[in-house]
């Protein structure tokens, strides 16, 4: 449908592709999805940057790679990888760049609902030098020891801050909460034991953190009787059905709440928690 390239000199452009056509969309396909499918729903798919990455593991028997066509992964074509991989290893450079287009990706991915999980390597820049350095097997197994989204995003925040200090560790969590927050229930659980388990620190304090009731004071909790002239709310907000499943699962948090009833919005939903 069109033909990319990648120039050879120091062009500010690194890849150039045929112009856009009724058929072709830059933003709507992936170089070598149609090679790629043939096993991604089987063995899952790489996502890589570069067509050179592509082409340098395909020549090393890694047929299930795709790329995107020079710009950042869009909307579009992560609804594509929904549709022909079970699983999407995202596998950027390695150098800064690479990293926080790799953050952007697996949001993206994970609001198209793919399983994501990222592969990470050291010793090269892009997959296309690590291959070529290390082999087929090296990276093969990188893919085996890739990391499910959210732990790649936690071990991300360590990098930068002392979690053998309680500063570092209230800096830590504070950042974390706000990807614990996004999660279902069930992951959320299972990532909090895992967090307090590691740090020492209280599953309850952690789920008090993500829901925003912070030392600092940073999250004002709105009185009954500074919104009681407005209409009472009947549905049960997301919001409250989280913290509703959190008090089943946890019930000594219960105690916890006694004094903060006001955070339940719904008429309903006040009930429950009486």
């Amino acid at each position: 449908i069109a033909f990319g390239g990648r120039t050879l000199g120091d062009d500010q452009a690194k890849y150039m592709n045929s112009p856009e056509t009724p058929v072709f969309h830059k933003g709507r396909n992936l170089f070598a999805l149609n090679l790629a499918k043939q096993v991604g729903m089987k063995e899952g798919i790489v996502l890589v940057e570069g067509y050179m990455d592509v082409i340098s593991l395909y020549q090393r028997g890694i047929c299930n790679v795709v790329a995107g066509l020079g710009t950042a992964l869009t909307e579009e074509q992560a609804r594509l990888l929904r549709r022909y991989a079970a699983c999407v290893y995202v596998c950027y450079d390695s150098d800064e760049a690479g990293q926080k287009a790799a953050q952007k990706a697996i949001g993206l991915l994970r609001d198209a609902n793919n399983a994501v999980k990222v592969i990470s390597f050291t010793g090269a820049k892009d997959p296309d030098e690590f291959i070529k350095q290390h082999g087929r097997d090296a990276f093969l197994a990188l893919t085996e020891k890739a990391l499910p989204m959210i732990d790649y995003k936690l071990d991300s925040l360590k990098q930068n801050i002392n979690l053998g200090s309680e500063e570092g560790k209230i800096d830590f969590m504070k950042k974390a909460a706000g990807i614990l927050k996004t999660l279902s229930p069930i992951e959320a659980d299972i990532y909090i034991k895992k967090l307090a388990k590691e740090l020492k620190i209280a599953e309850g304090a952690i789920r008090m953190e993500i829901l925003g009731n912070n030392s600092t004071g940073e999250k004002k909790i709105v009185h009954a009787q500074e919104r009681s002239h407005e209409p009472e709310q009947e549905e049960i907000s997301q919001l409250e059905l989280t913290l509703i499943k959190s008090l089943l699962m946890n019930p000594p948090f219960v105690e916890e709440l006694l004094d903060k009833q006001e955070i339940m919005e719904s008429r309903q939903a006040r009930k429950i928690l009486n």
